[in-house]
């Protein structure tokens, strides 16, 4: 029972906590949300918006070159699902860092599954730092692509 109360609370906190609105500030002075970000993730439309949250045509000057504008277009659309996807590997890897820290702690010297417990958490921080790296690169790659537009 204790378990799963424990499970419950840091699933609440990860659902409550982390839905975050971003308003944006329109020419009249009111506030209109483009944007809502859902557990840090971000729309796959992010940056593909107005002030006035109506889509960009690919065909717009903001995204370069005739010969590029669509690829540039279609190329945001998948960096935004790929930052996604990574900021989804790191709940899993904050995730089974605690598991892994329970199944350590909960041992009882027990080798076996002591082992078991750094093998995980050892697995789990792996995990993260490959992610955080991968939205690093993933920042990069889109900036350069920013630029170059």
């Amino acid at each position: 029972m204790k378990k799963i109360f424990t499970f419950l609370s840091i699933l609440g906190v990860f659902l409550t906590g982390g839905i975050i609105a971003s308003p944006v500030v329109v020419a009249d002075g009111g506030t209109k949300s483009c944007y809502t970000y859902i557990l840090g993730m971000r729309p796959w439309y992010y940056g593909l918006v107005d002030e006035k949250c109506q889509m960009k045509s690919p065909n717009s000057d903001e995204f370069g070159g005739s010969n590029k504008r669509i690829a540039t277009y279609i190329t945001k659309i998948a960096l935004n699902i790929l930052f996604d996807l990574s900021v989804v590997v790191g709940y899993v890897a904050i995730i089974f860092i605690v598991v892994g820290g329970y199944q350590f702690m909960m041992s009882s010297g027990d080798p076996g599954r002591a082992a078991r417990g750094k093998k995980t958490l050892t697995s789990a921080i792996v995990g993260l730092i490959i992610s955080l790296l991968a939205a690093v690169i993933m920042n990069t790659i889109s900036s350069i692509i920013t630029k170059g537009a």
